[in-house]
């Protein structure tokens, strides 16, 4: 179909002919070692008085051209490219979300790795990586957001969560955590107002570490529960951490009563203390 314009337009499209003699003008640059604008203004005066853009540039794309085509006719485009199909853009979602999988140290006292299901953190990463996702990007020749775009147009439940960062408990410890627990409801259930009696202290340490970098998110399913990560133990985490020590004591209603920090001296450094409003009874511990 012929291309049609509006009445008085004036188009800024070149002939073949001044397009062949831009591309000989550069020929003629690179032999005389001198910029290709000013031989063409000289050698075409009339080509170059209705040239409405840099004359080193039109020299140098009708040259390029000239040289990867042997022709110095605009390069047709691909075109749109084609639409991703629902059925596509859903089974991309699906292999999307489900992760993928690598070795790492599940527990502290493993002395080899396992394979642990991971999520991904960016859908370059995920195309980059996944066979099946990049093998779509190419068919239908789209980036790799174009095709996030699809998946969650088609499934609802594509989700970008942040990811729960927590230690690894021994079997010990979660029984003991349990029977502590167990403990506090069943005196909880007896009386009402024990937690608005009871202030927790204790001397605490925390690490400070540039893991999460203000917290990691990953893609997955909105119905996934298991989305976190497992830090095994502290000297398998690469990274510069900070580590503060500090005593505590915290009641359920009012909530933090008395900070000291100790971190790096004997001597109290950072001290804030609160009002008790209630009379301090007993701290229970594991």
């Amino acid at each position: 179909m012929p291309r049609t314009y509006a009445p008085g337009h004036v188009s800024t499209r070149k002939p073949m002919v001044e397009r062949a003699a831009a591309a000989l003008c550069c020929v003629i640059a690179m032999t005389l070692a001198v910029a290709p604008g000013p031989v063409w203004r000289s050698t075409y005066p009339e080509y170059a008085a209705t040239l409405h853009e840099d004359a080193g540039k039109f020299c140098r794309r009708n040259y390029k051209k000239l040289i990867s085509t042997g022709s110095v006719m605009d390069i047709k485009h691909a075109g749109h490219p084609p639409d991703i199909p629902d059925s596509i853009a859903m089974l991309a979602s699906t292999v999307f979300k489900q992760g993928y999988y690598r070795k790492r140290y599940i527990t502290v006292a493993s002395n080899r790795t396992e394979l642990v299901r991971q999520w991904w953190t960016s859908i370059k990463m995920a195309c980059r990586e996944s066979q099946a996702l990049r093998s779509i990007c190419e068919f239908y020749n789209c980036s790799p957001h174009k095709l996030l775009r699809a998946m969650k147009r088609v499934d609802p439940r594509l989700k970008y969560r942040l990811v729960d960062i927590k230690m690894h408990l021994s079997a010990n410890q979660r029984r003991a955590r349990i029977t502590v627990a167990n403990r506090l409801i069943s005196k909880f259930e007896a009386d009402t107002t024990f937690l608005q009696r009871v202030y927790w202290i204790d001397e605490c340490a925390i690490w400070l570490s540039d893991l999460v970098k203000g917290g990691t998110k990953v893609w997955c399913d909105a119905h996934d529960k298991n989305v976190h990560e497992v830090i095994p133990c502290k000297w398998l985490v690469d990274g510069q951490d900070v580590k503060l020590h500090f005593i505590c004591a915290v009641n359920w209603v009012q909530g933090p009563m008395y900070i000291e920090m100790t971190t790096g001296t004997t001597k109290p450094v950072h001290r804030d203390t609160f009002f008790l409003l209630a009379p301090y009874h007993v701290s229970v511990g594991v």
